[in-house]
């Protein structure tokens, strides 16, 4: 047990030292919890055309009810791989228990990083966002479209400003809609395409998913000069089983593809429903949390009844409060660790994997190469920590 005198800067450092003790593993996940309300914050970008603009970014806050605050918020994009800030922007934001802000900005193509830097006065606080893959903005082709939008919104128009950040769907939705916004540099009629695809096998390590198609969905667009026209499709849900689904949407002229814009979403994808499908994994992936003994007598349940009354008590055990709340916020960073660090064991078993687990988002990414070797250091500020990998083969290894 650790001394109730010790100094914070003794409390990190001791933690630095005996950072695998699986006391600072739970140490860490649950001071990660316990982080004010600024850190309830998801970012999200899409290409999208309307007017000189190009880029609308999407900042969601979540936080207590009843408790407006003001944050103060600057937003950079740098091209990818390159430390030069392109574009940066200071805003003031006063949100409620919830708000979705937009902010349109014009971007010559090309990839770019964007990062978030989220300032809470009242808790002189700070908190870092950064997009999880590069943003792309495409060269002018004669048609060019947005990004798909996923929405509960009905219009379009309406779609647009409220898209959904992170696609999961829970299992008492009903339906959910589909926009693209298309422009053509000239008059021009377009097949329009939609189809949507149930994903038959996850990909893990160098397995490839496979995808059945459940829907699909044809129009003609009849497009003028410099005309955006908002392409829509609806998509049921009921009676579709739990997993991940695939949206392809396409535009064609006589056979000929301009077009396609892709995106993925979880059906009932991180709650119960795929915690419990494969409980035997969801055991496993909770070595993190428990004492050896404790996770192997969990595993060595026969009965599946009795495995899952355990599963559950277990975390009743970690956490006596928001118990469902906890599980459901661990499994969500442990499937996106699996989506994120694809390398050639389980994402959520990798290095990064593992510190992403720990630890959460990194304050920020460095990439970098030094004799034929490529690099990642990762910052956590608040820890006063670093990590630095480096890239062997197909995965990166932990090097300190």
């Amino acid at each position: 047990m650790m001394p109730l005198n010790m100094t914070s800067s003794e409390l990190l450092s001791n933690c630095s030292r005996k950072w695998h003790t699986l006391g600072t593993w739970v140490f860490l996940l649950v001071l990660t919890a316990l982080q004010p309300a600024f850190s309830q914050w998801e970012m999200g970008a899409k290409y999208v055309r309307h007017g000189v603009t190009n880029c609308t970014l999407f900042l969601n806050y979540s936080g207590p009810a009843n408790n407006p605050r003001e944050f103060q918020v600057t937003l950079n994009f740098r091209p990818k791989g390159s430390y030069r800030v392109y574009m940066s922007r200071m805003v003031m934001l006063a949100p409620s228990d919830k708000e979705l802000f937009s902010f349109d900005f014009n971007l010559e193509p090309g990839e770019y990083d964007i990062f978030a830097e989220i300032w809470d006065p009242r808790n002189r606080t700070n908190h870092s966002l950064m997009s999880k893959a590069p943003f792309v903005v495409p060269a002018k082709n004669q048609v060019y479209t947005s990004d798909i939008f996923l929405s509960f919104a009905s219009e379009g128009s309406q779609a647009l400003k409220e898209p959904l950040l992170v696609p999961v769907l829970r299992m008492e939705q009903n339906q959910v809609y589909v926009f693209v916004e298309v422009q053509s540099r000239q008059a021009v009629n377009l097949m329009a395409r939609s189809l949507v695809y149930k994903e038959d096998a996850a990909r893990t390590g160098q397995q490839v998913s496979t995808f059945t198609s459940l829907h699909q969905h044809r129009q003609i667009l009849s497009l003028k000069t410099g005309k955006s026209v908002i392409f829509g499709d609806t998509i049921e849900l009921n009676g579709l089983d739990p997993g991940e689904y695939l949206v392809s949407v396409s535009f064609t002229e006589n056979n000929y593809l301009h077009i396609e814009r892709n995106i993925r979403f979880l059906y009932g994808g991180d709650l119960r429903q795929r915690i419990i499908g494969d409980l035997g994994e969801s055991v496993r992936m909770m070595r993190y949390l428990l004492p050896e003994a404790t996770l192997k007598a969990l595993m060595d349940q026969k009965d599946k009844n009795d495995q899952l009354e355990a599963f559950f008590q277990a975390w009743k055990t970690l956490y006596p409060m928001d118990t469902d709340a906890e599980m459901e916020a661990y499994y969500r960073k442990i499937f996106d660790a699996n989506a994120r660090f694809t390398e050639r064991q389980a994402g959520w078993q990798s290095d990064r994997g593992r510190i992403y687990l720990k630890y959460g988002e990194p304050g920020q990414v460095k990439s970098s190469e030094l004799n034929g070797n490529e690099f990642q250091r990762w910052t956590y500020p608040k820890w006063s920590l670093s990590f630095l990998f480096r890239k062997e083969g197909d995965e990166f290894r932990l090097v300190k």
